[in-house]
């Protein structure tokens, strides 16, 4: 009796082992595509012909566009913050454009925290850029 428990007890034992490492092949798999599709998604970014900025909701820039840096000339380790970017880029209206934006984000905050930095070009179409000259953004 005690063998055919200790033969049960293994067979368990091995089937559990088995399903684990089915789950972690499996894991494995889904792990892999998502860094395949994040790697994608940041190349599209990067090489979007949009001036692009990603950040998250207390202001990291995650990720900036090719594009904005040759418009503007500011790297990511220029403006690692939304609050650098407002203050290179607006300068004194700093402060108008963060209103604005704060009041859209009060409107609908899904719904307008991607639009951040389109509304930033729409409301001033002179931007700073990093040799001191303005540029005009034109949205269409």
């Amino acid at each position: 009796m005690n063998t055919i428990k200790k033969n049960k007890a293994a067979d368990q034992s091995i089937n559990l082992e088995n399903a684990v490492a089915e789950k972690t092949d499996t894991l494995e798999e889904v792990n892999r595509k998502l860094v395949e599709s994040e790697s994608q998604f940041g190349r599209g970014i990067e090489e979007a012909p949009v001036p692009i900025i990603i950040h998250t909701e207390d202001g990291e820039i995650l990720k900036i566009s090719k594009t904005l840096v040759e418009l503007t000339g500011y790297t990511l380790e220029d403006i690692p913050t939304i609050q650098a970017w407002d203050e290179k880029v607006y300068g004194a209206k700093k402060e108008d454009i963060q209103e604005t934006v704060k009041a859209l984000y009060s409107l609908n905050r899904r719904k307008w925290r991607n639009w951040r930095c389109c509304i930033s070009f729409q409301r001033f179409l002179r931007k700073k850029t990093t040799i001191g000259s303005n540029t005009v953004f034109e949205l269409s």
